[in-house]
């Protein structure tokens, strides 16, 4: 006997041992076809080229990583899903996590480095240097040789 108890989004069944038997039953099927190397399906051969397109593309990416001139995917490591890229995804996936990390800080270094040669200083003033209290702010409908709203009217 089978009976259903269903409690909040939750459904429990209850079977009893007798039914158990009954489940494990394997089920009969007809036996799969006999294909011949001439019978394949034109969308077998595409599927078979795409595989070894991808292939291919992964060879070349091991090859990229084995020579250092790839870059690590961030999202494989980052993310809580991965990379939802997979194969497509165009960075290595064959980095490790610390190969990711000094990649990131190194770009972070070139970057400072560069912005030091072009001679970029941060803009740095004291309080006391600074032209919120060294000039006198001058509320823009005062500027020197413009009318007043009177005058206008007048």
């Amino acid at each position: 006997m089978q009976y259903i108890q269903v409690k909040n989004t939750f459904i429990h069944f209850h079977l009893t041992s007798d039914e158990v038997e009954g489940v494990l039953r394997r089920s009969s099927s007809s036996p799969a076809m006999l294909k011949t190397p001439g019978m394949e399906d034109p969308t077998c051969q595409a599927a078979s080229a795409d595989t070894s397109l991808v292939k291919i593309l992964l060879e070349e990416k091991l090859l990229a990583h084995r020579l250092g001139k790839c870059k690590p995917c961030g999202y494989r490591y980052f993310k809580v899903d991965g990379c939802r890229q997979g194969d497509d995804c165009e960075f290595c996936h064959f980095c490790s996590l610390d190969d990711v990390k000094d990649r990131k800080h190194s770009s972070k270094r070139q970057a400072r480095a560069i912005k030091r040669a072009a001679g970029y200083m941060a803009p740095f003033q004291s309080r006391s240097e600074s032209s919120r209290f060294s000039r006198p702010s001058i509320p823009t409908w005062h500027i020197l040789g413009a009318l007043s709203r009177s005058a206008h009217l007048a």
